[in-house]
This record gives structure tokens, sequence and C-alpha cells, in this order.
């Protein structure tokens, strides 16, 4: 399948479990998600069409909280991870980021994710987890914050990690080997006063015209 978000990548990536999202495809598109749930680690809901309705739990592994300092601390750094997720978007190069801490923003194959579906349809993925998965690649697209809140960073915490974390700013007045960045200081004298005095004594008195 071409086109496909990084969500539903690592999962195709099985020859198996893509033949299979192939073939849910048309009861995705009919089944409704109620109840749509997402917390740490946990994704849940109830996938019903006509005729049934079945409660959906799919469970990923989540970021170790010492690696989350790590990740936040990084992310800190550049004021364009905070600034994309608070516009929707999915920043670019976080899975670099990630990756840097051998840690995965999304799954990288099937067996990174859990279902567990109340029918007995199929042994592992049934055509309501494929639901369910899809639905939640959805979500995942319009909130980027969705995701880091499964892997185990709600979106304040992680608001909060990058602002305490985020560099501190120069003081005004510290010099940065080019302008004073304080307005303050334009007004101040940097000439020493002896030098003033010798070319004001250097100019010659002014002559009035008769």
């Amino acid at each position: 399948m071409t086109g496909e978000s990084k969500w539903m990548t690592g999962i195709l990536s099985d020859p198996g479990t893509a033949e299979k999202f192939r073939k849910f495809r048309p009861f995705a598109a009919q089944a409704a998600v109620r109840d749509f749930q997402i917390s740490k680690g946990v994704i849940s809901g109830v996938v019903e069409d006509r005729e049934n309705k079945f409660g959906v739990t799919l469970r990923v592994s989540t970021v170790p909280e010492s690696v989350w300092e790590d990740l936040t601390r990084t992310m800190a750094e550049e004021g364009r991870f905070s600034a994309d997720l608070l516009s929707g978007r999915m920043p670019e190069g976080i899975e670099d980021v990630f990756g840097r801490f051998q840690v995965s923003l999304y799954p990288r194959s099937p067996a990174e994710v859990y279902v567990s579906c109340e029918c007995s349809e199929e042994p592992v993925w049934c055509r309501h987890g494929a639901r369910l998965y899809l639905c939640s690649g959805e979500a995942l697209e319009k909130d980027p914050f969705l995701l880091f809140a499964v892997k185990g960073k709600a979106r304040e915490a992680l608001l909060t990690d990058l602002r305490v974390k985020r560099p501190a700013a120069a003081p005004s007045g510290e010099w940065k080997g080019g302008r004073q960045e304080n307005p303050e200081d334009f007004w101040v004298l940097r000439v020493p006063a002896e030098k003033l005095r010798e070319i004001a004594s250097a100019i010659p008195p002014r002559r009035d015209s008769a």
C-alpha cells in the first residue's frame, strides 16, 4: 500500500498483516468506533457494525521516564519542536531524536502492538482491531500530542518539560561579540573623559561674523 502514514508503515511491513489490512479495508470504511480513548500505552474503543459491537484494546510499548528526560532535553534545545506541535504538526526530524536514544515513536512492526478484541474471529489481527488501529491513525494525524501521550508523555507534561528545559537566554547586558542588546546601553558613555577634553581643546573657537 502506498501513501500510508508513518503510524501504518511498521504494521504493514509484515506481508501477512498487510494482506489482512487490505482485506479489512471495506469493513473499516463502514464500521463505527465509539468510546475512543487514548492513554499511556493503551488505545481502546468499541467497534460496531450493523449487527455487532466489540470492545477492542491496543497496547503499545511506552518510553521509560529516564529516556523521556533525555528526549525532552534534546527537544527543548530547538524551539521548533514546541512550535510545530502547538501548530498541530508532527515536527520534522522527531524520529531521528527518538532513534538517538534507541526508542521509536511509531510501531516498527506488528509485534509491537498487542491486540485484544472481544470477538473470536482472528487469533491476532481481527477486523475490529484493524478498524481501531486505522481510527487511531486518523486521530494521531489530527493531534500529534496524542502519539506522545500513548508513548507515555501527556500534552501538558510534555509542554512543561520543554519549557523548563529550554536553554536560558543570555542576560540582555551580556557581551556576545556584537552590539549590546540592552537599549539603555546606547546612552552609556564609552569614551574616557580625558579624551573628550583633549578633543574639545583642539577645536578652534568659533568666530562670529561681523
